[in-house]
């Protein structure tokens, strides 16, 4: 049987938190978490594992559509490597396995340990045009900008619109002379051993190529991994149930209970307490979780 590691990026909603944690409590399974340093998190608050070993890792601010959201990710799978797991599950802290542990691991099982399950979005949703947009200029404010607000943030908002003004009147592109090619997808991924070695071994080019960008994370999962060794053992399924037709992404109700049961993902974002808690106990009593 393998073994499994889950890095979870959490940063709000701690009673969905402590759901979660219970939903992976398994003896099988390693558990990393990262909380944004901006977040009010009180650890006695939230549920601590009894049967997989949890660790939280060093925090630090994560803002929208920053480079800190690769580095809190790339520290994850930092700490879960060195303890040499089969598979690695980088989750949100928004998330639920919807199937059993048991299920989950018999999946992989099952499955050549050389996979890796990445999901990469269509060519329209990664247009030149787009990846331009979120990488080809420097985007030096966009961690102090995210998806905040004030009266500085205003300010921020139009330096960094100027700023990006100039370097299109200068023609600045800075993946004109990228090594490799640029994929766009979902950074909620399952990858192996091998794979998550491999993205640790390339920090310095992710942080050169990605680092003061905007929504870098969903690149830098998919472009490294297909200029690895391993591009052609890279199954392109996330194995995550999301949403994007009724929201950014949408929030699960427990009306949408049969249909993340009858679906062959493994996983599913996103949930909120605030928006229903009934679906989240649903899929707890579901997976097994107590």
């Amino acid at each position: 049987m393998g073994k499994h590691a889950y890095l979870v990026v959490a940063h709000n909603d701690w009673g969905l938190l402590s759901k979660l944690l219970r939903c992976i409590d398994d003896p099988r399974n390693g558990i990393f978490i990262h909380v944004d340093k901006k977040a009010n998190f009180v650890l006695s608050e939230v549920y601590e594992p009894q049967k997989a070993e949890c660790s939280y890792i060093r925090r630090r601010k994560v803002s929208w559509g920053g480079y800190s959201i690769i580095a809190a990710e790339l520290t994850l799978l930092e700490a879960a490597v060195a303890h040499e797991f089969d598979y690695y599950h980088l989750i949100s802290g928004q998330d639920l396995p919807i199937k059993s542990q048991d299920y989950i691991h018999a999946f992989f099982d099952h499955q050549s340990r050389e996979n890796s399950y990445i999901g990469f979005s269509s060519k329209e949703e990664y247009s030149d045009k787009i990846i331009m947009r979120l990488l080809g200029q420097y985007h030096f404010l966009q961690d102090a900008i995210g998806h905040n607000s004030g009266k500085w943030i205003g300010v921020l908002r139009r330096l960094e619109r100027g700023a990006l003004s100039v370097q299109r009147k200068l023609k600045v592109d800075r993946i004109a002379n990228c090594p490799f090619k640029i994929y766009k997808g979902s950074n909620w991924s399952s990858i192996n051993h091998e794979l998550a070695r491999y993205l640790i071994s390339r920090k310095k080019d992710i942080k050169k190529y990605f680092n003061n960008a905007v929504c870098a994370d969903e690149l830098f999962f998919q472009s490294i991994s297909q200029d690895s060794p391993f591009k052609d053992k890279i199954v392109p399924n996330s194995l995550r149930a999301i949403d994007w037709k009724r929201g950014r992404p949408y929030v699960y109700r427990k009306e949408d209970f049969s249909l993340l049961m009858e679906s062959d993902k493994l996983f599913a974002r996103k949930f909120s307490t605030n928006v229903d808690s009934e679906i989240i106990d649903m899929i707890c009593a579901q997976v097994g979780a107590t």
